[in-house]
């Protein structure tokens, strides 16, 4: 089990969580310090850019420091070599950078150039154009970091939030994604998609996307060219429904909550829906009305559903396993602490709330 990825995830996460939580209660700004806020990059020039991280220098200095901590562990376990994985896990968090800064621009949003996008942009054009050298492969390990983003992500849905949306939008959601999802996983295996390329390919559209398509991905170890296509069709639909949604939703002659609602239930991205909900917005002169509307059924009602589908896709995948790739019957629940115990401790207000 100590050569597994999927345990060293949890206990990364778990681990990160206990940190930050022992920070927070013996009043250490540690915590702050280390978290880099690029939600809140949005920049039209050079200049705001710049001004951006050197408001955050220290997290920038501090970040990859504490993050190297944590993975020293998984990676003299995994038989990595640790000077490698350090010297490459640096350039990955200077591409991270990168990536954050080209999806905070401005004009980012009509591209759909979400973070996930980027990265994969970025990673496609360094593949096919530069040799990676080899000091910089230990460092390469996808699955690790996104079972332990997967982990993590637990934390930032408490359940009294979902509690508050109310019964009836809660089960519209789930109503929502679980059609969404079942129905494209069933349409895909009725013309011959693996069971893989069908996960993926439901996830992505009935949840949030380009990151639930990657989640799993990861859970039901779909190759990569599956990931990268269901990531194309999401990103492709994400962009026609901009255009498509609002103009249907006054065609229909929605008020500016159902409006919202339905947006948030039909379109496939956080990014482009919030696109779609705006501009809907603006034509009906209601755009505060709309976006909440949008925000309970997208964000809070849909996007929550992401680790439940990774946990149940870990689970269902053992069932379509070729001969001597059996899944190793721990390895399930090693990830289910991550996914549980997470909402849990944040819905008993163990975090801190953002100020």
């Amino acid at each position: 089990m100590l050569k597994t990825e999927d345990l060293w995830a949890t206990v990364i996460g778990l681990l990160a969580l206990l940190g930050v939580w022992m920070a927070w209660q013996a009043g250490s700004p540690l915590a702050q310090m280390v978290a880099l806020n690029t939600a809140g990059l949005h920049w039209q020039t050079w200049g705001t850019l710049l001004a951006f991280f050197e408001h955050q220098w220290d997290a920038i200095l501090l970040q990859p420091i504490v993050f190297s901590l944590f993975l020293a562990l998984p990676v003299i376990f995994l038989n990595l070599d640790l000077e490698r994985f350090l010297m490459g896990f640096l350039v990955l968090f200077l591409l991270a950078l990168v990536t954050f800064s080209i999806s905070g621009w401005a004009q980012s949003a009509r591209f759909e150039l979400e973070p996930p996008v980027v990265a994969l942009l970025l990673s496609l054009a360094i593949g096919n154009l530069v040799t990676v050298p080899d000091w910089m492969k230990p460092a390469l390990r996808v699955e690790l970091y996104l079972k332990t983003g997967i982990v993590l992500l637990g934390a930032t849905f408490p359940l009294s939030l979902l509690l508050s949306a109310g019964p009836a939008a809660l089960m519209q959601a789930a109503i929502g994604t679980i059609l969404t999802v079942g129905a494209i996983y069933g349409l895909g295996r009725g013309l011959g998609l693996t069971h893989g390329q069908a996960a993926v390919l439901g996830t992505g559209a009935g949840v949030c996307g380009v990151s639930a398509a990657m989640a799993a991905g990861s859970a039901v170890e779909a190759r990569r060219q599956d990931i990268y296509q269901a990531i194309s069709l999401v990103i492709l639909f994400s962009l026609a429904w901009v255009m498509v949604l609002p103009q249907l939703a006054v065609l229909f002659g929605l008020t500016p909550g159902q409006g919202g609602a339905w947006i948030g239930t039909s379109e496939l991205a956080d990014a482009a829906g919030m696109a779609a909900a705006s501009s809907f917005g603006v034509m009906v002169g209601h755009a505060n009305v709309v976006i909440k509307a949008f925000t309970l059924t997208k964000v809070i009602g849909r996007d929550v559903w992401i680790g439940l589908w990774a946990i149940f896709w870990t689970f269902t995948t053992t069932q379509h396993r070729t001969p001597g790739r059996g899944l190793h019957p721990l390895i399930p629940p090693t990830r289910m602490p991550g996914g549980g115990a997470c909402p849990s401790s944040s819905s008993a207000s163990c975090w801190p709330q953002a100020s």
